[in-house]
């Protein structure tokens, strides 16, 4: 880290220090970390920037900085200071005993920018947020480059992963950095096509090119019906030879109904804007819904779906992924809103074989994409 306490409790920050003054704190004074307040040690590298330490032994969470961590929140930074919007580095929020990489503010925001680089639980995240957002801040969380796996615009995805999604006017994405190349990238997030599948288009840009308001523009990317349609092919024809817990219990449940999983409907596989943001496969709980819920009420009847929330790494706008759903539904004839409640239009249609299943397929590839053109 960049920045302690010195005996009296002021913040020294070595950013931007002369080499000959850091030999003077390091031989003159002791230092003390902002979050744990332990003793920590200014150290002098040749191949890294002069900074500080914790001793080996320490539990605190700032304990263990990687040179990429240490390179890339410095880059960000001076990214920030080259815009004149006066950034502030580790700068330490004692309310919530939080330091940023790098605190700024820009027009009536507060913005804590935070350069994860090394996995951390959902939950840990979840808090961390919770924490910034209490005090009036919104926490900007960037991925290392190195922590995505994949190429765009196929990555594996994960519950890390899932904890940093944002979502600005209804479209899902969330930033990456690579200190070794400067490259700032915004994933916009196109389908999930299953929990460890992620389909995005990736827009990069040099740190230098890209300003700080940029990277708040919304472009919206569009589904790509090609992968879905080859998705659910696969599925349809692949055997399920290690299906997951999760997987063996949903195989269970279309078994006691005597259904075959690779005859499910295709309204079965939709692939919703908000899907990303929920951890259990789309074709599992919309064929559960479909199963339970709309095959047990009779035409021109009530539709009572369960509700699923989700809500992004903010989670400020909380969204319904069974509405979205419902709205598909109704685009596909299925069912109709009167007043708030949601009314069966028609049956669904199971197929018997392998072929009747792919041309239904590719009929609803074809009617949805037909919409997305149009609009």
């Amino acid at each position: 880290m960049f920045s302690a306490l010195d005996e009296s409790g002021v913040l020294c920050v070595l950013y931007r220090r002369s080499i000959k003054e850091i030999e003077r704190l390091k031989t003159d004074s002791f230092f003390y970390c902002p979050t744990c307040k332990e003793k920590v040690q200014l150290r002098l590298s040749k191949n890294r920037a002069p900074h500080f330490a914790h001793v080996p032994k320490s539990s605190c969470s700032y304990k263990g900085e990687s040179f990429r961590h240490q390179k890339g929140k410095l880059l960000l930074f001076e990214w920030l200071d080259r815009q004149q919007l006066k950034p502030e580095l580790e700068y330490f929020l004692p309310d919530i005993n939080q330091r940023p990489d790098v605190y700024v503010e820009w027009k009536t925001y507060k913005f804590a920018l935070e350069f994860q680089c090394s996995v951390i639980s959902p939950s840990e995240v979840t808090r961390r947020t919770r924490h910034y957002l209490d005090a009036g801040i919104v926490p900007l969380w960037i991925v290392s480059e190195d922590k995505i796996k994949g190429r765009p615009p196929l990555l594996s995805f994960s519950e890390f992963l899932r904890s940093f999604i944002y979502c600005f006017d209804d479209h899902l994405h969330f930033y990456s950095f690579s200190p070794e190349t400067k490259q700032f990238s915004i994933l916009d997030i196109r389908q999930s096509l299953s929990p460890r599948k992620l389909l995005v288009r990736r827009r990069s840009e040099l740190l230098e090119t890209i300003s700080f308001p940029d990277i708040f523009r919304v472009n919206v990317a569009s589904v790509k019906w090609e992968w879905w349609e080859r998705n659910v092919y696969r599925y349809r024809t692949t055997p399920h030879l290690r299906p997951s817990r999760a997987e063996r219990k949903f195989l269970q449940f279309l078994y006691v109904h005597r259904i075959q999983s690779s005859l499910l409907p295709s309204i079965c596989f939709l692939p919703l804007r908000s899907q990303p943001l929920y951890d259990q496969p789309a074709y599992q709980w919309q064929a559960r819904v479909i199963i339970s819920h709309f095959n047990s009420v009779d035409k021109g009847e009530k539709v009572r779906m369960p509700s699923l929330p989700v809500a992004d790494v903010l989670g400020k706008k909380k969204m319904d992924l069974m509405e979205e759903y419902l709205e598909e539904l109704a685009y596909l004839g299925y069912v109709e809103k009167k007043g708030k409640d949601w009314y069966k239009k028609r049956e669904v249609v199971f197929s018997k074989n392998i072929e009747h299943a792919l041309r239904q397929d590719n009929q609803l590839m074809i009617q949805l994409k037909k919409r997305d053109h149009k609009s």
